[in-house]
């Protein structure tokens, strides 16, 4: 996601593009998405079907009336990530998914008490991800696994097993390699901070 944020088009609240921090009175996050997808339609030819929320940005999104008034006479009342993507997406096309970024990944000093937090913080990714990846097919990115590695198959871990004697067990390790790779900045929109 760092890369992401780095070189996508970086939709930060409260600057000139007039976006409000969703957990903010009289924010529009349909809107502010919708217009992020009509702008990377009419650059690219290609709308984003992918949304991917940090934790507290679904949270805020679930309790945010702008989309409560949109499922207020659905059987479910519940909005879910699947109710987000159908808000988000025109009855004819293909539907989009929404994802939740629930990653947790511990920041502290090994020995020191454990800092654990959300690896993807309060940011939405909204990007067009491929369905078959291919050489010729656009997309925002890919990640490219090493064929050979360890005499492994690209994304399949290389297996190795040995004896520990002095431990009294048998250790078993695997290793992969694969890179994450931007590939078409036009094709994403990272909301950094999106909510307080």
């Amino acid at each position: 996601a760092k890369d992401f944020q780095k070189q996508l088009h970086d939709c930060k609240p409260d600057t000139a593009n007039q976006v409000k921090q969703w957990d903010q009175a009289g924010s529009t996050p349909i809107e502010d998405i919708t217009n992020e997808l009509l702008a990377m339609g009419q650059l690219t030819g290609f709308e984003a079907n992918v949304l991917i929320l940090a934790p507290k940005v679904f949270n805020v999104l679930k309790q945010h009336p702008e989309l409560l008034d949109r499922i207020k006479y659905t059987s479910k009342g519940v909005l879910t990530s699947d109710l987000i993507a159908s808000i988000l997406t025109d009855d004819n096309d293909k539907p989009m998914k929404v994802l939740v970024a629930k990653g947790i990944q511990n920041t502290a000093q090994k020995g020191v008490a454990d800092a654990m937090a959300y690896i993807y913080p309060k940011a939405a990714l909204l990007a067009y991800a491929a369905p078959s990846p291919a050489i010729m097919e656009p997309s925002a990115g890919y990640a490219f696994g090493w064929t050979g590695y360890e005499g492994a198959q690209a994304y399949a871990p290389a297996i190795s097993q040995f004896r520990m004697q002095h431990l009294k067990a048998d250790r078993v390790e695997g290793e992969m390699a694969f890179d994450l790779e931007l590939v078409a900045s036009d094709l994403g929109a990272y909301f950094t901070a999106i909510v307080s």
